[in-house]
């Protein structure tokens, strides 16, 4: 074998180790739990912890606006927060392609609301409309 050919596999290697004790760090080889929803209505909040500055922004307004969102406007329906970076697997079951996202499911785990674009900066979400959908839900409709 060539001295070049060498290094080069040496580096090849090297990239290699250090990727996979990346992926082992982040838990890409750990399988995943089922999200347990119980066969009760749940939200799904979809956030990030990474990211540049201004998106930073918007996921600490996002979590902030839910976490003074008074219990009795969602009707006790527990929120569910999933970080994307570490839960890919649920992001792709329920196709979230942005943070933050928010879903209302059913009982049977179906979406039936879904709000992955951002009123404004400081607050993300538009929980009125949210609201409403909860009412619904609640009345059987």
């Amino acid at each position: 074998m060539k001295p070049k050919a060498v290094v080069g596999f040496a580096f090849l290697l090297v990239i290699a180790l250090i990727l996979g004790a990346k992926a082992v760090q982040l838990g890409w080889f750990i399988p995943k739990p089922p999200l347990a929803l119980n066969s009760q209505p749940a939200l799904l909040f979809f956030n990030n912890d990474r990211g540049c500055e201004c998106a930073l922004f918007v996921y600490h307004h996002a979590d902030a606006q839910l976490s003074i969102w008074p219990e009795e406007n969602h009707a006790g329906i527990p929120i569910i927060p999933i970080n994307l970076e570490h839960r890919p697997d649920l992001a792709q079951e329920y196709r979230v392609m942005r943070a933050p996202t928010l879903l209302l499911l059913d009982s049977a785990g179906q979406i039936l609301w879904r709000q992955d674009e951002v009123i404004s900066d400081e607050f993300p979400f538009d929980l009125k409309t949210l609201e409403s959908q909860i009412e619904l839900l609640k009345a059987g409709k």
